[in-house]
């Protein structure tokens, strides 16, 4: 059997011929997804270089409006993050700002067969457009900013065919939840859904 689309991008990403669930890929990271919630003083360090500031998009989400002190300081931080190592991607507070999934989305950041990572559990979002998104932990996030690569424990795959029509009111999102709701939330695997529906 030939590899899925998510294997293909991870094998084209660690130069390999061929990946398969189970095995280790080192990939070279595409597109690192960073947010406020990266600059909290739990998790501040200090960056002195970065990989390819081409590749860091900033996206201010979590904490906006700035809900105390320490989120504040840290948009500031990360302000200042984005002036140092000439980040180009960057929404700030205001009208270039969004939820961050919303914004790779509309801008591009997630194309097709290419690997995103954020410290975000939904950037697996990206997948909608054949992106290899991944929601990694902050030393995993750092390591790619900081690297340009991650790691990947390589995940199974399901497939849903999915036929006939949907009834009135019922969206895509609700197929999804159904799915979830029935059959669990798949954690560390990959799921593609196709069919006529």
């Amino acid at each position: 059997m030939g590899m899925t689309i998510v294997e293909k991008i991870l094998a084209r990403a660690s130069s390999q011929k061929k990946v398969s669930p189970g095995d280790l890929a080192v990939v070279d990271v595409d597109t690192a997804v960073m947010l406020d919630t990266n600059f909290q003083p739990a998790l501040r360090r200090e960056i002195l270089k970065v990989h390819d500031p081409e590749k860091i998009v900033l996206i201010y989400d979590h904490l906006v409006p700035a809900p105390d002190r320490d989120a504040a300081d840290a948009q500031a931080m990360g302000r200042a993050f984005v002036k140092k190592h000439g980040i180009k991607r960057f929404h700030d507070v205001g009208p270039e700002q969004g939820i961050n999934h919303v914004v790779v989305s509309e801008r591009g950041y997630g194309l097709p067969g290419t690997v995103l990572v954020c410290s975000d559990s939904h950037a697996c979002a990206a997948g909608a457009t054949n992106c290899a998104g991944r929601g990694t932990g902050f030393p995993d996030l750092l390591h790619a900013v900081t690297t340009g690569k991650t790691w990947f424990r390589i995940g199974g795959t399901v497939s849903y065919d999915r036929s006939g029509r949907l009834g009135p009111h019922v969206t895509a999102k609700d197929v999804f939840l159904h799915i979830a709701g029935t059959f669990g939330d798949h954690a560390n695997l990959n799921v593609e859904y196709g069919g006529p529906a």
